[in-house]
């Protein structure tokens, strides 16, 4: 019996073997060429495979970007957005490559093979037309900024498409030496447009008052900071003020301390919306422990929400 087990398991690795060497070398060993790149995908259609292959062109591309721009992007901004980066690069893989030339097909069982090509000034072209294309869509959205009492709201409403927007052409734009074709009009536009985009920042403020409890204060600024506004322009249109009110009992011998903070947003020194945020802390030694766990549980929940609160501030 185990004899017969062995010889099966045998006679289906031969089977693999023959079935793998039926590919055409094409398959495993794509061509190598200065200018031109080389894909190959595999699918069940010939149509899918070829869609395949010209993500996987694409993915070579940002594969050769991401070894040279990887230390410098960390030197640049240490928190760079993971979901911006992630989009990026689905960006590039997904960019509509056009003139690609189907150099061979293969058909194994149920499976296609293909082999495409295309030249790197073409591919140059394809990449310099998507980024005209996020140049006008960013110039588009910066010359719709209103101003006045709606600044922020126009700011949450289109900053992540900005950053994403601006953070993608900055990668094509790297991409254009790796083919030889780099191109300063395209250049100076981008540079036109990012000093367009850091004023518009700068110009969407809100400033945090100083409070009583500086950690509630700076939970406040990291949360505004997080939001990708100003906290510091004490000359700001916008303002945040926290009012606090706590309570402390004794049950059982011990003390109960319950926190509520109400955060208001100030246009000017108009109150335009709040928010209500309550905590409480316990301690069987002192009443003080308690309020201060309170606080702590304050800060905590402010921290973790990062830009929610601002939001929903802008969204009452």
């Amino acid at each position: 019996m185990a004899k017969v087990r062995l010889l099966s398991l045998l006679f289906l690795f031969v089977l693999s073997c023959s079935v793998h060497a039926t590919l055409p070398d094409w398959v495993t060993t794509p061509p190598q060429e200065d200018d031109k790149f080389y894909a190959i995908g595999e699918g069940q259609s010939q149509e899918q495979a070829e869609q395949v292959a010209l993500k996987n062109l694409l993915g070579q591309l940002r594969t050769s970007l991401e070894a040279s721009t990887q230390q410098k992007q960390q030197l640049v901004n240490e928190r760079f957005n993971e979901s911006i980066n992630i989009a990026i690069n689905t960006k590039i893989e997904s960019i509509p490559v056009s003139q690609y030339k189907v150099l061979k097909i293969h058909k194994e069982s149920d499976t296609f093979y293909v082999l495409v090509s295309v030249t790197k000034p073409l591919l140059a072209l394809t990449i310099k037309n998507e980024i005209s294309s996020l140049l006008n869509a960013s110039q588009q959205l910066m010359s719709g900024k209103q101003t006045g009492g709606s600044v922020l709201e126009w700011w949450f409403s289109n900053k992540q498409q900005l950053q994403s927007n601006i953070a993608t052409t900055n990668r094509l734009l790297e991409l254009l030496p790796l083919l030889s074709a780099e191109d300063s009009q395209l250049s100076q536009r981008f540079s036109q447009q990012q000093q367009r985009f850091s004023d518009i920042q700068n110009e969407s403020c809100l400033y945090v008052n100083p409070m009583a409890k500086q950690d509630i204060q700076f939970a406040l600024r990291e949360s505004v900071v997080a939001s990708g506004l100003i906290s510091d322009n004490q000359n700001c249109h916008f303002s945040l003020k926290a009012e606090e009110h706590s309570d402390v009992r004794q049950l059982f011998g011990k003390h109960t301390a319950s926190v509520e903070l109400k955060i208001i947003l100030f246009d000017g020194k108009r109150s335009i919306a709040s928010e209500q945020l309550f905590e409480t802390g316990t301690s069987m030694s002192s009443p003080d422990f308690a309020v201060r766990g309170a606080y702590q549980r304050l800060v905590e929940k402010i921290r973790r929400g990062d830009s929610d609160l601002i939001e929903q501030l802008l969204s009452n």
